[in-house]
């Protein structure tokens, strides 16, 4: 109530010391955020569990074993990092949160689009208690493609079937998309406080003569992946 006649009281104040027949004022109203975050949790763990196994022998075992990054083949495996450090960027301090990295601060999951099951609370709880965490935060999916380049070509080569184009032509775009999911778990009480899954699009021109992506464009995207999560606890503004 006190904010809406805060509200009023400044549109008043407007027009009446307006000296223009025509006016303007803009405000920046905030807005609640999508996920609330209890107020007892003030330091989270972040895990990236979006990798595949080394190999068969490693899927019975896939929560418990770590990777390291030199074991990690793949650009997806390396990009998948950075969404973890937009958390750390963005949510670190705010309103006294504190984001560690525990010691094992990478699982195996599925290595693909497929949302793996939820992980055991012994498992999270041991993750907390090492950490000092009052919360676990897992990066449990993330995959990426260029799905323009695909298109184009794609196109193209029908194109050149049908006879309506005689030379194909590398696409100078690459839209790159990456989907990821995250699950935030609280060991005290045992409950996933939040799941949500993103997709994020950012266009890139392409360079060099094989017109090739930039080397940042995946991990410039996985990066605004990891904003954009954060941004769910975080007030907006109208």
């Amino acid at each position: 109530m006190k904010s809406k006649l805060y509200f009023i009281l400044i549109i008043l104040s407007t027009f009446s010391t307006s000296c223009s027949k025509y006016g303007y004022v803009k405000l920046k109203f905030p807005t609640a955020p999508n996920a609330v975050l209890p107020d007892d949790i003030k330091t989270i763990a972040i895990v990236n569990r979006s990798l595949s196994p080394k190999d068969n022998s490693s899927k019975g075992n896939a929560i418990a074993e770590a990777i390291l990054t030199g074991e990690i083949a793949g650009s997806d495996k390396l990009a998948s990092d950075q969404c973890l450090k937009a958390v750390f960027d963005r949510f670190n301090g705010y309103r006294e949160i504190s984001i560690v990295y525990p010691a094992t601060s990478r699982l195996v999951g599925t290595g693909t689009r497929v949302t793996p099951d939820p992980l055991s609370w012994k498992r999270v709880k041991g993750i907390c208690d090492s950490s000092k965490a009052n919360a676990l935060l897992v990066l449990e999916m993330f995959d990426s493609n260029s799905d323009i380049i695909l298109s184009s070509v794609s196109n193209q080569i029908n194109s050149v079937i049908s006879g309506t184009l005689d030379t194909p032509k590398p696409p100078n775009q690459i839209r790159m998309n990456v989907i990821s999911y995250w699950r935030l778990y609280d060991p005290t009480t045992e409950k996933i406080i939040d799941q949500y899954q993103t997709t994020n699009y950012l266009t890139f021109n392409t360079t060099g003569l094989l017109n090739l992506p930039p080397p940042d464009a995946l991990p410039q995207t996985a990066y605004a992946t990891g904003e954009q999560y954060v941004e769910r606890f975080i007030p907006g503004y109208y």
